[in-house]
């Protein structure tokens, strides 16, 4: 188990910020490293599509039709990579059923 391993190359700053933020939080061994670094590359996926898709915008034109533009379902299948290997490490408190956007018991 190593603490605070350098961050894979060629990650975006926010997937190079996650890797040290968990990092810094857990100690993993060898397995859940590897677990981890899909998990920031995927990450990272995650932000160049959404990227790519905020400069071109959500569709484009072929012929006469609009389409989807690509960068959002690889967005997509990114987000989901990301958060099963995040469940998968148990970096997320599956007991905590507080709902987002909900104000806690008693007020």
């Amino acid at each position: 188990m190593t603490r605070n391993p350098p961050a894979p190359s060629g990650l975006i700053s926010e997937a190079q910020r996650y890797w040290k933020i968990v990092n810094q939080n857990w100690v993993l061994n060898d397995d859940d490293l590897e677990i981890l670094r899909q998990a920031v590359f995927a990450l990272n996926t995650v932000y160049l599509a959404r990227e790519q898709v905020e400069k071109e915008g959500l569709t484009y034109k072929t012929g006469s039709s609009l389409r989807q533009h690509p960068a959002i379902q690889l967005e997509l299948k990114a987000r989901e990579q990301f958060l099963r290997a995040v469940k998968q490490l148990q970096l997320i408190d599956e007991n905590d059923k507080r709902s987002p956007g909900r104000p806690p018991e008693g007020w």
